[in-house]
């Protein structure tokens, strides 16, 4: 039962900074390994090419634009990271209840 109410406690107090500094180990943890489907690593290629073809004489145009992409990118990831996190959070609950 002791168990039980700490669990309950744990899942209840976990932040949106700790899961966004979970995310971040995580992201630190998979340095030198590929963290993304092969489907994510085909769309950064395809955009990279558009970019080439749209400003081909412009690298600080597309450069820019590459940054901006993969910002966004990490936002989205770590976001759903956090939802999933929350998610299996409430399934433990449930199953601990």
């Amino acid at each position: 039962m002791k168990y039980i109410k700490a669990m309950k406690s744990i899942v209840n107090s976990i932040s949106d900074e700790q899961l966004s500094q979970y995310f971040k180990n995580y992201v630190e943890s998979t340095q030198c390994k590929e963290r993304h489907t092969d489907i994510a690593c085909d769309e950064v290629e395809v955009y990279d090419s558009m970019l080439s073809s749209i400003f081909p004489n412009d690298i600080n145009v597309q450069s820019k634009l590459y940054d901006k992409m993969m910002d966004v990118s990490v936002e989205y990831e770590e976001s759903g990271f956090m939802a999933g996190y929350r998610m299996c959070l409430e399934h433990l609950k449930q199953a601990i209840a």
